[in-house]
């Protein structure tokens, strides 16, 4: 393009774009009209200008690669390959099977049907004899490759939802990494779900890791396995452009604490992400399929590996309908196959706002991680309940705001379906005291 088309039009910065703003709005308050207040901390401008990049981010020029996914939380092993195999007629790219393993006839149970050569499967499990029986299952079915299944761990994390004394996992941690058993799964969707901020995702997720790291410390040699075999599972709310965001921090903060142990990790963590539950809502539940799609567009630009749906009707029953089965992994493939979302190169970057937004999340959430770190560590942070009970009251923050309609619910708080008779509440499944944190949805 002609350069000369654009020398008539003189650059302005932020400074002239607000003034001539304030101008047009005839003697109306710049920042009661225009300012949001987001409940991370920070304002929302109404405009963003190259003045108001202070660290842009730099990406490769590698295409995106995401799969389509399918996550599974199964009671019982005949459920979920029950699920499995309905996922994999969808046309699901990855399974992600996260449940109750007690014995070898139980992953044979669970595994039937499902071609582990053609099919990329993660197993989230904190059964250490896994990996023996993964061995096992594949040699009675001559499987010479099984470089696609993938095992993660959660000791700290299935030790805090349980309450639990953190001594046993804290060892089982290190056994893990020293035998290469699998790798460790951070699950952050637990603080999602309970109502935590953005910041507070990241922050507590980097937080949890970083337990990890210290745990392995004294066995240098291990770090960088660790490093190497680390995944996190987020859950993408539908605040589009501050999810795409979250993910952009996430990334920068973690590659900064990985340079300060001077880990060289050969690859990115494995980002594995879902759509929100607590954003779904029981009324009006044909508007989750819109949630859904647009926490999938988050998760992509933001840099996802692994994107899963999970049904629109998830917060009325839980029984499995191939019906909201199939929309949710359509969603998926109507981003790839008819939107080309695998065709874009980083869009989100040179976006003024998207750059200011990871920027001012990233420092939000940096400053959390510290003053975690300052008060003893995610552990610490757990057992004296700092951590649950700053979640808790992001929640009814969150909570005040739908009550007031500040923070709209389309058709719940706000658009109701005047045929819908149910009268809905939130579900609040935790302690009085915020000690534990489960899903709860507005």
């Amino acid at each position: 393009m002609d350069d000369n088309l654009f020398k008539e039009f003189d650059a302005k910065n932020s400074d002239q774009w607000r003034a001539k703003i304030v101008a047009d709005l005839k003697g109306k308050s710049y920042e009661d009209q225009l300012i949001w207040n987001s409940i991370e901390g920070f304002d929302i401008h109404p405009f963003y200008h190259n003045d108001d990049v202070l660290h842009p981010t730099l990406s490769n020029t590698e295409n995106i690669s995401w799969k389509i996914g399918h996550y599974i939380r199964f009671i019982n092993c005949e459920e979920g390959n029950r699920h499995a195999i309905e996922g994999l007629k969808c046309g699901i790219e990855h399974l992600i099977l996260e449940g109750p393993i007690r014995s070898y006839s139980d992953f044979e149970t669970l595994m039937a049907g499902i071609q582990l050569e053609v099919i990329e499967t993660t197993i989230i499990s904190n059964t250490l004899d896994l990996r023996q029986w993964i061995d096992q299952y594949c040699g009675q079915l001559n499987l010479n490759e099984r470089s696609a299944l993938n095992i993660y761990h959660t000791p700290l994390g299935t030790a805090a939802r349980a309450n639990e004394e953190f001594e046993e996992a804290t060892n089982e941690s290190k056994r893990i990494v020293a035998d290469q058993n699998g790798g460790i799964l951070i699950d952050a969707t637990v603080y999602h779900e309970a109502g935590a901020t953005a910041t507070q995702e990241i922050a507590y997720a980097l937080a949890e890791a970083n337990e990890y790291l210290n745990i392995c410390q004294d066995q240098s040699g291990y770090l960088h396995e660790l490093a190497n075999n680390i995944a996190f599972k987020f859950s993408v709310g539908t605040s589009y452009f501050l999810e795409i965001a979250k993910f952009r921090s996430f990334k920068l903060l973690w590659q900064l604490i990985l340079d300060t142990y001077q880990i060289r990790s050969t690859k990115s963590p494995l980002l594995i992400c879902g759509n929100s539950h607590f954003a779904h809502s029981q009324l009006d539940i044909s508007n989750n399929i819109l949630r859904s799609t647009t926490a999938c567009m988050s998760a992509i630009i933001g840099g996802a590996n692994i994107v899963s749906v999970a049904p629109y009707d998830q917060t009325v029953t839980n029984e499995l309908n191939e019906n909201s089965l199939r929309t949710g992994i359509n969603t998926l493939h109507i981003l790839r196959e008819e939107s080309h979302f695998d065709k874009v190169m980083h869009s989100a970057n040179g976006s003024y706002y998207i750059e200011s937004l990871t920027d001012q999340l990233g420092s939000k959430a940096w400053d959390l991680f510290k003053e975690v770190e300052n008060e003893g560590g995610w552990l610490k942070g757990i057992q004296t309940f700092f951590i649950p009970k700053s979640i808790k009251d992001s929640f009814d923050k969150r909570l005040a705001l739908f009550e007031s309609k500040k923070h709209v619910r389309v058709g719940v708080n706000k658009y109701r379906n005047e045929h819908e008779s149910n009268n809905q509440s939130p579900r609040m499944h935790s302690n009085d005291d915020g000690t534990k944190l489960i899903a709860r949805t507005l």
